[in-house]
């Protein structure tokens, strides 16, 4: 897959989307895999209409909010790349939403959004962190999990992104000490799935093993430790061998 220059990076981009090949998206477009021309892209002054142009009628507004939060990455400019990359995961999930079927090839590129905006965040309260208020930009991203969440939970055939936005709500609801919101979080996500007669560990791995994780440290919280055995066990021993700290992650909470 060349895509060494912007406008191939956008025709592969096309492709990518056309084919419905989530996990090479996230391989394309993943700064640190090596081959996206971030020089190119902090000095394109066509940016955006060269993405919307090239990237196609029905994603190509995704893939301009994403290279202009690259650019702004390039130009030191944090707080407005945290703004695109939220506009762009919100674009996308509304494109997930509107996709037929479980559109679960849209998923890994979802997943990948969160973390690029999880980690800005981190990054921006990091720089505020002598401030009283030093969770602001993760408390917004928060505010727009819960937005998503709400959507995703009237969308019985999209519950591979709902769990996963459960995932990042969880994460943020520990990170911030508000534990207590994590209750009424799972209650909706199993009574959604138990309705549907829907197993969670049907979902992919990647998902189904986060979910898993925080379910059963929230159980550990919670002092139920049974439950919280039974979820954590079970994320362990489907956590990849290779994800050593992800692995270590789940151990804390069983030993």
């Amino acid at each position: 897959m060349s895509s060494s220059s912007l406008a191939g990076l956008c025709g592969t981009f096309r492709r990518c989307t056309d084919r419905e090949e989530g996990v090479q998206l996230v391989q394309l477009l993943d700064p640190d895999k090596g081959k996206v021309p971030l020089r190119e892209i902090g000095r394109n002054d066509r940016l955006q209409e060269l993405a919307q142009t090239q990237g196609g009628e029905h994603y190509g507004e995704v893939l301009s909010l994403y290279l202009q939060s690259l650019q702004c990455r390039v130009r030191s400019e944090g707080v407005r790349e945290l703004e695109l990359i939220c506009t762009c995961l919100k674009t996308w999930v509304q494109r997930y939403i509107e996709a037929e079927g479980s559109g679960l090839w849209m998923t890994p590129f979802m997943i990948y959004l969160s973390m690029v905006s999880r980690k800005v965040a981190a990054q921006l309260d990091q720089a505020k962190r002598s401030e009283a208020n030093s969770d602001a930009y993760l408390k917004k991203l928060v505010e727009i999990h819960r937005d998503l969440f709400q959507k995703l939970n009237k969308e019985r055939t999209k519950r591979a992104g709902h769990v996963w936005v459960c995932c990042e709500l969880l994460r943020a609801y520990f990170k911030l000490g508000q534990v207590s919101q994590c209750s009424f979080l799972l209650n909706a996500v199993t009574q959604s799935l138990n309705k549907d007669g829907f197993n969670p560990t049907d979902l992919p791995k990647a998902i189904c093993v986060t979910f898993y994780f925080y379910w059963g440290k929230h159980c550990v919280f919670d002092h139920n430790l049974r439950d919280a055995d039974e979820r954590l066990t079970w994320a362990f021993n489907n956590c990849p061998e290779k994800s050593k700290s992800n692995r270590r992650r789940i151990l804390l909470y069983l030993v």
